[in-house]
């Protein structure tokens, strides 16, 4: 449930942000235009991440990099819930981006080195359904807080809140995690010796 729970925060908090940065560009003064390419930014980031992750997962671990491409998204955020500027908040909105494009390949990978093969198809369902039914959360959270106070700043922050607890309870777990992995990876040697 651990994972489950931690993508739930992540993608909630990902996805308020991709589903509000145009108003909060426009909030912060931008034309419409110009606040749209944020969205562009952030989206277009994803793909250089998700193109490098299989190799950082093979060199240094799908959990070691799931947490640090989780680190870099809780960063973007909180820098884009201050910044001011448009080449600040676009700079800010493609950390985000590589973040969101480097955590969320990592949690089917985590699933299945922690499950049998018989049950690791339904648990890698069961941690991205609770991640994706908390993305459409996260978009209507993100409108009720703006609503509820009157700007999209106190919005950004809460959910960098979010998303750095998401961040603690990960690394909180990072000894099982690594354990699991490394099993799994001892296994996964031993039965590839064998053929």
């Amino acid at each position: 449930w651990i994972l489950g729970a931690c993508l739930a925060m992540f993608n909630l908090a990902t996805f308020t942000v991709v589903g509000h940065l145009v108003a909060f560009g426009e909030e912060r003064g931008f034309a419409p235009v110009a606040a749209a390419a944020l969205v562009s930014a952030l989206l277009g980031s994803t793909l250089v991440s998700r193109l490098a992750v299989g190799v950082l997962f093979r060199i240094w671990g799908t959990f070691r990099v799931m947490l640090a491409f989780s680190l870099v998204q809780v960063v973007g955020i909180t820098w884009l819930a201050a910044a001011q500027g448009y080449g600040e908040m676009a700079a800010a909105a493609c950390v985000v981006g590589l973040g969101f494009g480097g955590y969320l390949p990592g949690y089917a990978l985590l699933a299945a080195s922690m499950f049998p093969a018989s049950e690791s198809g339904r648990r890698t369902s069961e941690i991205y359904c609770f991640g994706f039914l908390s993305a459409g959360v996260g978009s209507s959270l993100g409108g009720w807080l703006r609503d509820a106070r009157g700007g999209y700043e106190a919005t950004f922050t809460a959910i960098a809140l979010i998303a750095w607890i998401a961040i603690a309870v990960l690394y909180s777990q990072r000894g099982r995690f690594l354990t699991v992995e490394r099993d799994s990876d001892s296994g996964a040697t031993a039965a590839a010796s064998l053929n």
